[in-house]
C-alpha cells in the first residue's frame, strides 16, 4: 500500500513540474512573438522607429529639444504721450488763415480730416462731430487750433462737420446725433467728441479721450464765463461719449431747435439712465429722420450736409475735394 501512495506522490510531482515548464516555455513563446513583431494594428510602441513611416509630412523634434517653444501674442504697441517740456498752456487764436493756408501747412493730415500716429497704435479712435452753420472764420480757427492738439495727444482721429441744408432753426442737438451715425458707419470709432466750433481747448492736458465710466464733460470752465461752472450740471459745449453709452441714452433729443436746451436734456437723460432703467425710447436715435445729400472728404475735415426734415430719405453721395 504505501509503494501505491509513493508512486503517485512522484507521479504528481513529475505532472506538476512537466506543467510549469509548459506553462514556462507557452509565456517565452509569447514574450518573443512581441519582440518579434512590435506593431499591433497601426499603432507603435513607444521608442520604435519605422523607417517606412518616415515619408510623413510630419515634422520630427530634436532628441535635445524638451519642449516646444511657446507662442507669444506680442502686445500692441500703444502710444505714450509726453507731457516733458514746453508750457501747457496753449496759445488760443480765435481767428485762422484761409483754408487754402491750413491745408498745406497741413500735408500729412488726410482727406476727410483723418490722422493717426504711424510709429505706435492709437489708445484712442475718436469722431470729432461739429454741427455747423455760416461761421467759417470759427471753423477756421478750430482747425488750425484743433489738428496740432488732437496730434499731440496721439489719437486716431476724425473731424466731421455736419450742416443742415434748410434755413430753419439751427437743430444742433439731430445734427450731432446725424453726424454720430455717419461717422460710425464710416469708420471703427470707439469714442465720439461731440464739439461746438468756437470752443478751443486751453491746456494740453485736457486729454480728448472717452471715460468708461460714462458720458464726459470737457469744458468744466470757459473763459466767457470768467472760468467758472456756469451751474451745476452743466453739459454743453465739448462732451465725450463711448458707443455703448450713446446707444443707452438713445443719442440726444430731436425735437429742439435753435440754440439752447438740448445740453440740459441729455444731462437729464444720464441722470436718469445712471438711477434707474429709465431710457428716452421714444425721442433719440430710435426717431432719428433724415437724408444724407452730401459727403465731401475735404483735406482738413469731412463735410456733411443732411436734409433733417422728416421727409428726407437716406440719399448718400461722395465727393473728394472742394
Amino acid at each position: 500500500m504505501m509503494t501505491v501512495l509513493k508512486a503517485a506522490a512522484r507521479y504528481t510531482t513529475v505532472r506538476t513540474l512537466v506543467c510549469m515548464v509548459l506553462v514556462v516555455v507557452v509565456v517565452l513563446l509569447f514574450t518573443e512573438h512581441k519582440v518579434a513583431d512590435p506593431k499591433i494594428g497601426n499603432a507603435e510602441p513607444f521608442g520604435y522607429t519605422d523607417s517606412t513611416r518616415q515619408n510623413l509630412s510630419v515634422s520630427t523634434r530634436d532628441r535635445h529639444q524638451r519642449r516646444a517653444p511657446l507662442q507669444v501674442t506680442p502686445r500692441p504697441n500703444f502710444c505714450s504721450v509726453n507731457w516733458k517740456g514746453g508750457s501747457d498752456l496753449l496759445p488760443v487764436k480765435k481767428e485762422g488763415p484761409p483754408l487754402s493756408v491750413l491745408e498745406k501747412a497741413m500735408p500729412h493730415v488726410m482727406p476727410g480730416g483723418r490722422w493717426f500716429p504711424t510709429g505706435c497704435t492709437a489708445r484712442h479712435r475718436a469722431a470729432i462731430v461739429v454741427p455747423y452753420r455760416d461761421r467759417l472764420s470759427n471753423l477756421q480757427a478750430f482747425l488750425q487750433h484743433m489738428h496740432p492738439f488732437l496730434q499731440s495727444q496721439q489719437l486716431d482721429y476724425g473731424i466731421y462737420v455736419v450742416e443742415q441744408n434748410d434755413t430753419e432753426g439751427f437743430k444742433r442737438a439731430k445734427l450731432f446725433n446725424a453726424g454720430y451715425e455717419i461717422a460710425k458707419a464710416m469708420h471703427n470709432h470707439s469714442c465720439f467728441i461731440f464739439h461746438d466750433v468756437d470752443l478751443l481747448p486751453e491746456n494740453r492736458r485736457n486729454m480728448y479721450a472717452c471715460n468708461e465710466g460714462g458720458p464726459f464733460h470737457l469744458p468744466t470752465c470757459i473763459d466767457r464765463w470768467n472760468y467758472t461752472v456756469i451751474y451745476p450740471g452743466a453739459f454743453g459745449g465739448v462732451c465725450a461719449m463711448h458707443t455703448e453709452h450713446m446707444e443707452k441714452l438713445n443719442g440726444f433729443s430731436n425735437l429742439f431747435s435753435k440754440w439752447g436746451g438740448e445740453d440740459d436734456d441729455m444731462a437729464r437723460r444720464i441722470w436718469l439712465l445712471r438711477r434707474s432703467f429709465f431710457r428716452s425710447f421714444k425721442d433719440g436715435l430710435n426717431s432719428l429722420k433724415y437724408s444724407v445729400l452730401d459727403i465731401v472728404f475735404k483735406k482738413l475735415y469731412t463735410h456733411i450736409t443732411v436734409d433733417i426734415s422728416d421727409s428726407g430719405l437716406r440719399k448718400e453721395r461722395y465727393r473728394t475735394g472742394n
